[in-house]
């Protein structure tokens, strides 16, 4: 019996926390629940027009309107969104309502969600984190960052001292210490959140934050992902075995049933398990320093399912880096990205603007620097706050730091504006501002917990200035774009010692992103590639597809997911890698959605997903792509001499002939070969 799991089953049962936020549901009037969802589901079918996509933003301010409505003359008491969808999942059927109305049942559960927007990025993230001091370990950080709090066991936080960097009030922190830094404790938790309150928990994107994690002990992160996929495996089964689950606070759950349930394999075998289960995990994030990575790390990163990394890169300024004793320069970052990029891994960096030593102008040229030369795939922004247990709290209450923010508020606005204007298209900024409770902890430095709101509001002021990075395009934020036209668009970047595209999907006018893919061409004799499968290949190192989340393995109606915008995409980037003349392609892929990929032809090899091509097929790419580019050279370094234009246009028709000659000659031969290739696994078949 895992004694992780049976801990976590008793802590439910003697606070009775359950799917219907501690109501017991058996007590309310079902006829009452019956009348406002057969109002709610007459309203969806006769009003078809809110149906289409691109109304999806009217559907849920419309649909909000009338369900407080029909709450407020219900005369239930204590009735909640996830009360009437658990009540609808478990109580209710289809046939239970007229037949008119059934085929808007499951568009009603999706309407009766819980903040909804959280799935819109078309994953549901979990944030874990790991313990102050794993295994016995008196550190989960041996650096000493001025900025950065050490909270030790006090009152405050029951006698419990909290991972470096990481404050106790914190949202995710608070949960942490709930579970007492166990990560199964920890996923059951937010996988049970979640559920209730009506989210795909089918996708999910794992964040592991506390202290350095490659400082930490090997054998406890080993433990650690181990329990994550494990928790994602048996989740459903633990929910099967106890039919109470959902409703605990009537029949206590029988702890003997859990000797039903497997105990945690090894981690290799954890993982193969994941890649069917029905709680796929599609991507694992940790984050660590620039100045603590080897090749051992990169091979543990792989082997536990790692896919992206955040870096603690604060400031591009060495100056300031030793001024807050950050301990690594920028060049040591600069190194960092390009080894991992090279390796075919994510990168988000967090930024700190308004840093002891800084200016507006220095943070400014800072951006600038980011967008230009480091150029990470996402970046979050963490102004700098002074809070306790940190060394700048000593120099705000001497006066030797004032953060430029106290003086005025709307110097830093201006900063973190500027650098949403300014961010590339393809730079996501996931986070803005840090969700730290700042009238708990801060004592200097921002304290508006929602600038980014404030700051997307005055832009939406003004139609010429719009962010333009991934998160402010995803096409969930615009749905009325559903109906527009949209077409792929590549964006060539030059950066950290590679050739990085960045080819998206998106509207017309670049305001509403569908998806996009990352692929890298690394240069073939100047690189720091440590995985042989990766050399001489095309490596993708993120494709995504936004929308609401839909499962793996199912098709949906609404939104992009599943509907061929990743088939198209993957195809662009097959095409680009054969035309740069490489013999196939690689691709970082989460455990659960490595069968997406080889149901494309992509096949298992040393944890990444891989597929080989053709060599005529990439000759032909290749050279039709170098006389294409060779011949539209020439044009453009003659396009403004008037004699050989006209010279071109007189000859034009037999020049149209060569090129469909020479079109029509590598068709040819491709089909030919390709049809070779057909008859010879015929033989050997």
């Amino acid at each position: 019996m895992n004694t992780n799991i049976e801990d976590y089953l008793n802590n439910r049962n003697s606070i009775g926390v359950d799917d219907h936020n501690n109501v017991d549901i058996s007590t309310l009037d079902i006829n009452k629940c019956k009348i406002i969802f057969t109002n709610l589901l007459t309203w969806l079918a006769s009003n078809p027009e809110y149906l289409k996509m691109s109304n999806t933003s009217t559907l849920y301010k419309q649909f909000e309107r009338l369900f407080n409505k029909e709450i407020r003359l219900s005369r239930i008491v204590n009735i909640k969104k996830s009360i009437l969808l658990n009540v609808l999942n478990n109580l209710l059927e289809p046939s239970d309502f007229d037949e008119s109305l059934a085929p808007h049942f499951e568009l009603l559960k999706l309407l009766l969600r819980k903040k909804p927007m959280r799935n819109i990025s078309g994953i549901t993230s979990i944030t874990l984190i790991t313990a102050p001091f794993p295994d016995g370990q008196k550190f989960s950080c041996k650096h000493n960052c001025y900025y950065c709090p050490n909270e030790p066991a006090h009152e405050g936080n029951n006698w419990q001292a909290q991972p470096r960097s990481y404050l106790y009030h914190e949202p995710a922190v608070l949960r942490a210490n709930q579970q007492k830094f166990e990560a199964i404790g920890q996923m059951l938790s937010r996988l049970d959140t979640y559920f209730s309150n009506g989210h795909v928990i089918d996708k999910l994107e794992i964040i592991i934050e506390g202290g350095t994690y490659t400082e930490y002990p090997v054998a406890y992160l080993e433990r650690f992902h181990r329990d994550i996929f494990y928790v994602a495996n048996i989740y459903f089964e633990l929910r099967k075995t106890f039919v109470n689950y959902s409703n605990c606070l009537k029949d206590k759950l029988n702890i003997s049933l859990l000797a039903s349930i497997r105990c945690p394999l090894t981690i290799e075998e954890e993982i193969e398990i994941n890649k069917t289960a029905q709680v796929h995990i599609i991507g694992l994030c940790i984050e660590t320093r620039p100045d603590a990575l080897d090749d051992d790390w990169l091979w543990r990163f792989r082997r536990w399912g790692v896919t992206r990394i955040q870096l603690g890169a604060q400031h591009v300024d060495n100056a300031i880096l030793k001024k807050i004793n950050r301990g690594h320069s920028v060049e040591q970052l600069m190194w960092a990205i390009r080894y991992l990029k090279d390796n075919c891994f994510k990168i988000d960096i967090h930024i700190m603007p308004d840093l002891p030593g800084s200016t507006p102008a220095i943070d400014k040229a800072m951006f600038d620097y980011v967008y230009s030369v480091v150029c990470p795939d996402q970046m979050k922004i963490y102004p700098c706050q002074v809070v306790p247990w940190t060394i700048i709290q000593k120099w705000h209450r001497e006066g030797k730091y004032i953060p430029y923010f106290d003086s005025d508020p709307n110097t830093l606005i201006d900063v973190i504006r500027y650098a949403m204007i300014t961010c590339p298209c393809w730079i996501r900024l996931p986070r803005v501002i840090r969700d730290i409770p700042c009238s708990t902890y801060v004592q200097g430095g921002n304290n508006i917990s929602n600038m980014r709101q404030l700051i997307d509001n005055l832009m939406n002021d003004d139609d010429v200035l719009f962010s333009k990075d991934i998160r402010s395009r995803e096409i969930g934020r615009h749905c009325a774009y559903y109906d527009k036209p949209a077409s792929i668009n590549v964006y060539y970047v030059k950066g950290n010692e590679g050739h990085d595209y960045f080819i998206a999907y998106e509207s017309d006018d670049g305001r509403a992103l569908f998806g996009f893919i990352r692929l890298r061409i690394v240069e073939q004799d100047n690189n720091l590639t440590i995985f042989n499968i990766l050399k001489g290949r095309g490596i993708i190192r993120e494709l995504h597809v936004y929308g609401d989340t839909v499962a793996v393995n199912t098709y949906g109606k609404h939104g992009c997911q599943h509907n061929g915008i990743g088939k198209g995409l993957l195809h662009y980037a097959e095409r680009l890698t054969m035309e740069n003349g490489l013999s196939g392609i690689a691709v970082i892929s989460g455990e659960g959605v490595k069968t997406y990929y080889e149901k494309k032809g992509y096949k298992e090899v040393d944890t990444f997903m891989v597929k080989d091509f053709g060599f005529v097929r990439v000759r032909c790419y290749y050279y039709f792509y170098y006389y294409k580019r060779r011949f539209l050279d020439f044009m453009y370094s003659y396009k403004h001499n008037l004699e050989l234009i006209l010279f071109m246009l007189y000859y034009s028709s037999y020049l149209w002939f060569i090129v469909l000659f020479y079109a029509l000659f590598v068709g040819l031969v491709v089909v030919l070969v390709d049809s070779c290739l057909v008859l010879l696994r015929l033989i050997t078949l």
